[in-house]
C-alpha cells in the first residue's frame, strides 16, 4: 500500500495524482494506494477518486470527528479505512492528572478542551473497571467501518502493553456510548 501523506486539500481536488500512481500499479511496483488525511475533511475529497484503496485519518476517544461523516462515507465507498493516533500521541496512557496543559497541546484552548477531556475519558475508564489505553485502542477496535488500527510502538513495554490489550475483551455497547456520549458534552 503506498500512501500519500497529508496532501493539501488542492492537491486532492486536482487529482493529478491518479494517474501516476495507477502507472505505478499497472508496472507491478504497488498493489493499491491511498491517502493519509490531515485532517476527516480532506477524507471527501480523496473518495471522489475511484481508484483510492484506503484513507488514513486520525480517531482516538479525543477527537472522534472522524465519525462524523469521513469514516462512514469511505466504508460506504468501499475504501478501507485506517485508524492512526488512538492513542491520541500518548495522552491516552498515562494518568491524566500527571499531565500538564502545555504537555496536551500548544494552544491552551485546546489544551484546556483535552485536559477536561482527558479527566472525564479517565472516570469512564475508571467506572468500566478498564485502562486509557485499554478504552482508546479497544474504542477503535470496536468500529465495524476500520479496516486496520496502526499503533506507535516505540519501547518494548508498549508493545507488551497493546498485546495485553488486544487480548481484552472488547467495549461493549454500553461502554461504546458513554465513550460517545462523552464527546457531545465537550464544552
Amino acid at each position: 500500500l503506498y500512501q500519500l501523506h497529508d496532501p493539501p486539500v488542492e492537491v486532492l481536488q486536482r487529482g493529478e495524482f491518479v494517474e501516476p500512481l495507477e502507472l505505478l500499479k499497472r508496472q507491478g511496483k504497488v498493489r493499491h494506494w491511498g491517502v493519509a488525511c490531515h485532517v476527516p475533511e480532506d477524507v471527501l475529497p480523496s473518495l471522489h477518486h475511484a481508484a483510492l484503496a484506503s484513507i488514513q485519518v486520525g480517531l482516538s476517544v479525543l477527537e472522534q470527528a472522524a465519525l462524523d461523516t469521513a469514516i462512514p462515507r469511505a466504508a460506504e465507498s468501499g475504501v478501507a479505512v485506517i485508524a492512526r493516533q488512538v492513542f491520541a500521541s500518548g495522552l491516552l496512557t498515562r494518568p491524566a492528572g500527571s499531565l500538564q496543559l502545555q504537555d496536551i497541546d500548544s494552544q491552551p484552548v485546546v489544551a484546556s478542551r483535552k485536559h477536561q477531556q482527558l479527566h472525564a475519558y479517565a472516570l469512564i475508564a475508571l467506572q468500566c473497571g478498564r485502562s486509557q489505553a485499554e478504552m482508546a485502542l479497544q474504542f477503535a477496535l470496536a468500529r465495524h467501518d476500520i479496516s486496520v488500527v496502526v499503533l506507535g510502538i516505540s519501547r518494548p513495554g508498549h508493545l507488551e502493553e497493546t498485546l495485553r490489550i488486544l487480548n481484552a475483551s472488547g467495549l461493549s455497547p454500553e461502554e461504546q456510548q458513554l465513550l460517545i456520549a462523552s464527546r457531545r458534552a465537550d464544552p
